[in-house]
């Protein structure tokens, strides 16, 4: 059941993704971005894939720990977490 579950929220968060009506390319590079660089940064994101195809590789990312790389810090967001990771541990059982 907890892969079900796992399978079930990449698909909520996967596609609550896509339904937003913000262009994630353009939330990277601004509004003022040449045109040039939002198709190459759209292939390099692979949204120029059929949404099968993104999706696929967003399960396949997901389940491999790949999470990709973080907007706001540019580190992979494993490393992330990874640092994160005892401060939360350690509010969550001493918070209690």
């Amino acid at each position: 059941i907890a892969i079900t579950t796992y399978l079930g929220l990449l698909a909520v968060t996967f596609f609550i993704g896509r339904v937003i009506p913000i262009d994630p390319v353009l939330a990277v590079l601004g509004d003022r971005a040449p045109a040039n660089v939002v198709e190459r940064t759209r292939r390099e994101m692979g949204l120029d894939l059929p949404l099968v195809e993104q999706f696929y590789i967003y399960v396949k990312n997901a389940l491999n720990g790949n999470f990709g790389t973080s907007v706001l810090t540019t580190n992979p967001v494993m490393t992330d977490i990874r640092r994160a990771f005892p401060a939360t541990i350690e509010l969550a059982t001493l918070g209690t």
